[in-house]
């Protein structure tokens, strides 16, 4: 995944780019181009799902006929593009878009016309690349003797990243994750790894006595999306 993706970078485009090359000309016909293909969202906008298809390849139409040349502009490098697009051979203005990080990806469709039309108003279309997702498990955990002895509290912490084609899933290693109780915060602890983080804290006889439930909570960083998870107190 790593080879492809310098080889794909290595191609790419720095946007903001226009990746067009006509030149925009005199016409005086008005015209108009709309970008029919629907914005990414979920699963289609997370940022590591690369693979040698790439990530969204936009269409649009134009009232002239003429083609629609795609740009894209991406300020936090959400996104990057290269010419061309396996599904569209022989279009002139095709890109393909990669998802590089979370952010914001904004496309942009123009047509510059000809002898006969005049420029057409650039159009966007902007895309909200997500974070990698994650998961939490809640296991069932024992009181203690009314809250006095400790409580042994565990989770394991799975993040997705791309696999292939596809999408995996693997225990999440050195991430903290917080235990609490009643809204507060009872112990925390570090992933090993596996992703299974543990922590033994006495809840009090007060708590013991005033809830049957508790909750495990991942903050989430820069790349990998907050995540948590209510289990059962007995």
């Amino acid at each position: 995944m790593k080879i492809l993706r310098a080889l794909i970078l290595s191609l790419a485009v720095v946007a903001p780019v226009a990746l067009g090359t006509a030149a925009f000309a005199a016409g005086t016909q008005s015209q108009t181009v709309t970008i029919t293909s629907a914005a990414p969202t979920g699963d289609d906008a997370i940022f590591d799902r690369v693979d040698g298809l790439g990530s969204y390849v936009p269409e649009g139409t134009s009232t002239s006929g003429l083609p629609v040349y795609f740009s894209i502009d991406s300020p936090d490098n959400a996104c990057f593009a290269i010419p061309g697009a396996l599904s569209r051979p022989g279009d002139p203005g095709a890109i393909t878009i990669y998802w590089n990080a979370p952010g914001t990806c904004t496309v942009h469709a123009d047509q510059p016309g000809d002898d006969t039309y005049a420029a057409a108003d650039q159009v966007s279309q902007t895309v909200t690349v997500g974070k990698e997702l994650t998961a939490l498990t809640a296991p069932k955990v024992a009181k203690g003797l009314l809250g006095l002895s400790a409580s042994t509290f565990s989770t394991t912490l799975t993040h997705d990243f791309a696999f292939g084609p596809g999408v995996g899933s693997a225990g999440y290693a050195g991430q903290t994750v917080t235990f609490s109780v009643l809204g507060k915060p009872v112990c925390a602890a570090t992933t090993n790894d596996k992703g299974v983080a543990t922590c033994r804290k006495a809840i009090g006889v007060k708590v013991a006595t005033s809830t049957s439930t508790y909750s495990v909570a991942y903050a989430g960083d820069g790349f990998d999306d907050a995540a948590s998870k209510s289990g059962a107190l007995r």
